[in-house]
């Protein structure tokens, strides 16, 4: 038994005069009898805060950046230019590929397919039964002629990563590089067109390699197009396919020429997948389907002359929408082989882009 000091309670019962001893623990006070049980001593609570939402700390971009960050966003992307502009569906750009298509992308459908309602209870409306209603009736309306439109875009005004209107290179106030540029975008040019003779009339000694037979190479030819005084043409080659964009004297660029044979960033129509058209599309599944009937077409000087003289058979032609719309395709063996848009910089201003960006 242990030591402790036991106090004796002396109690006088008024009823009949006996005592009665207690023992009870004196020098510990905060221990129980040997037969009481410890309760367990619960920690207090501590108040539950709840933490704000984290904020994302990446900042975009601004359009106007140094030289290296130019070099640094080039590198990631593979040389490739980035997307300027893109159409957009609900507010959200369009996915790669349209659900339904040979090839295309299987969680595109995401994006077109609104998601399914649901009730108060949570029950899809699908699984609803339905009120009967009563039969609609048709009402004599005056009906508004329908235009119809061929494409997504009235105008072609974006093209290989550029758009018309933009300029040769753009600085700010500070010295800093537009990122939308096209020494930005593309870097420095493969070869630049001038219009007539070149004032220097001294050759390099590259000439011959450069141009064997004093002729430009095939796939500067493709891109070149007729020039005044008042324009330069800046030439592109990478591989499959070359890049032509016509300046004026202050650096707008009024006309963008692709030809090759295959080009990912070479699409028309703001790279809308359902009215897009690209270098090795089909000519009648894709431009005339989408494009409808040409306003003009011209035929090369390669074309045979059928029996008779009065007409010719051929394979490689032109068809022009310089009325309708304003892009030239140019057809090699009933595929397009060259796409030409053209326009003025002065109409294609950044508020008129974005209302026909944002509004068709």
């Amino acid at each position: 038994m242990k030591t402790r000091n036991l106090a004796v309670v002396v109690t006088l019962l008024a009823a009949g005069g006996t005592l009665r001893l207690c023992p009870w623990p004196v020098a510990n006070a905060a221990e129980k009898p040997a037969g009481a049980k410890k309760a367990a001593i619960k920690p207090a609570a501590k108040p539950v805060v709840k933490s704000a939402p984290a904020k994302s700390t990446i900042k975009p971009l601004p359009r106007f950046v140094s030289a290296q960050t130019i070099e640094t966003l080039r590198a990631l992307r593979g040389g490739g230019p980035p997307p300027v502009l893109q159409p957009l569906a609900n507010g959200e750009p369009l996915p790669d590929a349209v659900p339904g298509l040979p090839g295309a992308d299987p969680n595109a459908a995401d994006a077109f397919v609104p998601p399914t309602p649901k009730t108060t209870t949570g029950d899809l409306l699908a699984q609803v039964f339905p009120r009967p209603v009563r039969p609609a009736s048709v009402r004599p309306v005056a009906r508004k002629p329908i235009i119809p439109r061929w494409v997504r875009y009235p105008l072609e005004w974006q093209l290989a990563g550029m758009s018309i209107g933009s300029r040769v290179l753009n600085k700010d106030r500070f010295n800093r590089i537009d990122r939308y540029c096209l020494m930005a975008v593309h870097g420095s040019p493969t070869a630049i067109v001038v219009p007539g003779a070149g004032a220097v009339s001294q050759q390099p000694p590259e000439i011959a390699t450069l141009f064997p037979n004093s002729e430009i190479p095939g796939w500067a030819q493709a891109i070149n197009v007729s020039l005044d005084n008042n324009h330069v043409e800046w030439l592109y080659n990478r591989g499959t396919y070359a890049m032509g964009f016509v300046a004026d004297r202050f650096g707008f660029i009024d006309a963008i020429i692709v030809a090759g044979v295959y080009s990912p960033i070479a699409n028309t129509q703001m790279e809308d997948p359902l009215h897009t058209v690209r270098l090795s599309d089909d000519f009648r599944t894709k431009v005339l389907f989408r494009y409808g009937y040409p306003d003009t077409m011209e035929t090369y000087q390669v074309n045979a002359v059928a029996s008779g003289g009065a007409n010719v058979a051929f394979r490689t032609f032109e068809v022009r929408y310089e009325q309708s719309y304003n892009v030239v395709f140019s057809i090699v063996n009933l595929r397009v082989v060259r796409i030409y848009i053209f326009g003025d910089p002065d109409f294609f201003n950044a508020a008129r882009k974005k209302q026909l960006r944002e509004q068709y």
